[in-house]
C-alpha cells in the first residue's frame, strides 16, 4: 500500500519511479515499538475497529495481487480480458485450473484454521503448500505455464525475451519501478531530473 502511494506514474498509468523514503519505515517501526509500552491504551480500542483496519488494508492490497487478478478472470467476459504475459501465452482453461487449484488450497487452509479440534495443524497446512508447489504443480502444469503464472519477474522477463520477440504480451511483469527508472535514466534521482529539465 505504501509503495503504491509513493509511485509516480506517467499519462498512461505506467509507473515511472518510486519516491524512496527511509523515514516512513523508521516511523512505522518506531510506532510498533511504542505499542509495546502502550498496551493499556491499545486494549481500549474495540476489536471491530481493529478488524476493520486490517480488512481495509487487505482489500486495498488485493488489486495488485496476481492471484486476485486471475480470480477475477473467472467471471470476466473473454473480450474484456486484459492482455498480459500469462493471458497472452497460457490458454484460459489452464489459467482457470491453476487459479482453482490455489483456491482449493486456500479453502483447505481456512477450513483447518476454523475447526478448533484440528486448528493446531494450521501451520502444517501452510507448510504443505511448499511441496505442493515444488512437486505437485509440475505434474499438472508445464514449466512454461508455471513460469508465466508463478515465476519471478526475472524468470518471466527471460521467458518473454526467448519466446515473445514481437512483444505480444502488452503488460509485462512489473519489476521494481525504481530499477526500471535507473535502467532507463541512469542513476539520477527524480529530483535531479526535475532540476536539470
Amino acid at each position: 500500500m505504501h509503495i503504491t502511494a509513493m509511485q509516480e506514474k506517467d499519462d498512461k498509468g505506467e509507473v515511472k519511479y518510486i519516491q524512496e523514503s527511509r523515514l516512513t519505515g523508521l516511523l512505522t517501526h518506531g510506532l510498533v515499538l511504542a505499542c509495546i509500552f502502550a498496551l493499556s491504551v491499545i486494549k481500549l480500542i474495540p476489536l471491530p475497529v481493529l478488524y476493520g483496519v486490517f480488512l481495509f488494508m487487505g482489500l486495498v492490497a488485493l488489486p495488485g495481487q496476481q492471484f486476485y487478478q486471475r480470480f477475477i478472470l473467472l467471471f470476466q467476459q473473454p473480450s474484456k480480458i486484459t492482455k498480459n504475459h500469462y493471458t497472452s501465452h497460457v490458454p484460459m482453461n489452464r489459467i482457470h485450473k491453476y487459479t482453482m487449484f490455489q483456491l482449493l488450497f486456500f479453502g483447505i487452509v481456512c477450513v483447518v484454521r476454523e475447526i478448533k479440534s484440528i486448528s493446531i495443524a494450521f501451520p502444517v497446512m501452510v507448510l504443505l503448500c511448499i511441496p505442493a508447489r515444488l512437486y505437485l504443480h509440475p505434474r499438472l502444469f508445464s514449466e512454461d505455464e508455471l513460469i508465466l503464472m508463478d515465476g519471478s519477474p526475472e524468470e518471466i522477463e527471460n521467458w518473454l525475451l526467448k519466446n515473445d520477440p514481437e512483444g505480444e504480451a502488452v503488460e509485462k511483469p512489473s519489476k521494481s519501478a525504481q530499477d526500471e527508472h535507473i535502467a532507463q535514466n541512469g542513476l539520477k534521482l527524480p529530483d535531479e531530473e526535475v532540476a536539470n529539465a
